[in-house]
């Protein structure tokens, strides 16, 4: 799993830290903050929930929540 954010924040720093970085990832036609891009290796996931005793689907919202709280 890999995170990209599209705001290059400071390290240390929070979102909150810096509004005129999100007012430019602001898209007012949707109401979002466009927040980055999430890349997750399907047959890496799928070598995990076999590790780890679980559904594929389980690994993969897994990953997906993980990312998220990332970007």
């Amino acid at each position: 799993m890999l995170s990209f954010p599209t705001c290059p924040f400071h390290p240390g720093k929070t979102a909150g830290a810096f509004p005129s970085l999100l007012r430019r990832a602001y898209d007012p036609d949707d109401g979002a903050c466009f927040l980055g891009s999430i890349v997750i290796s399907v047959p890496h996931a799928r070598a995990q929930a076999a590790e780890y005793g679980h559904s594929v689907e389980r690994e993969i919202a897994y990953l997906t929540t993980h990312a998220m709280f990332h970007l």
